[in-house]
């Protein structure tokens, strides 16, 4: 996440392919999965910056005081939806939450 958020930031045309490299594999990714990720992108001089870094640490801390146990989650209105949603039933939810506001 360290590396891809750091090049998002810094070049956003180059993410793509990196984030796509990276989760193509299942799993926990190693050192080793990561480095090959960014030789296979050209990303080999990317390192993580300290701006990224607390960026995450500070999406775990929020994470962590909403109760989110994995990704994806959705927060929509004061409700935590674990786990992927068909379009549907996201759009679905929202609507109702929407509704509520009105």
């Amino acid at each position: 996440a360290q590396y891809s958020l750091t090049l998002w930031q810094q070049e956003p045309a180059r993410f793509l392919a990196l984030h796509d490299k990276l989760m193509s594999k299942q799993g926990m990714l190693t050192e080793a999965d990561i480095n090959k990720a960014l030789a296979a992108t050209g990303n080999t001089a990317l390192k993580p910056d300290a701006k990224a870094t607390e960026e995450l640490r500070n999406s775990l801390r929020i994470g962590t005081l909403l109760g989110v146990q994995g990704t994806p989650a959705t927060l929509i209105g004061n409700q935590l939806v674990p786990g992927a949603l068909p379009y549907d039933e996201l759009e679905q939810l929202v609507k109702a939450e929407l509704a509520k506001r009105s």
